[in-house]
């Protein structure tokens, strides 16, 4: 059976054992430990924004000036 992207994606996906999300109560305050509305974090909120300040990082480290 031949692999398209879409099934190897597919199968990364299902066999990824990792958090996928993060939870955050938005109501902590208000509602102390019994908060029931929370905001999600996906992964993809944090890897992508993370890689990106990598790239940064590489970038400005290599723009610098030799010492």
């Amino acid at each position: 059976m031949p692999h398209t992207a879409s099934t190897v994606q597919v199968e990364v996906a299902k066999s990824f054992e990792a958090p996928i999300k993060v939870l955050f109560p938005k109501d902590l305050l208000e509602n102390g430990w019994v908060a029931n509305q929370c905001a999600l974090l996906g992964l993809g909120d944090i890897v992508i924004p993370g890689i990106f300040i990598a790239l940064l990082l590489r970038f400005d480290r290599s723009r610098a000036p030799r010492e």
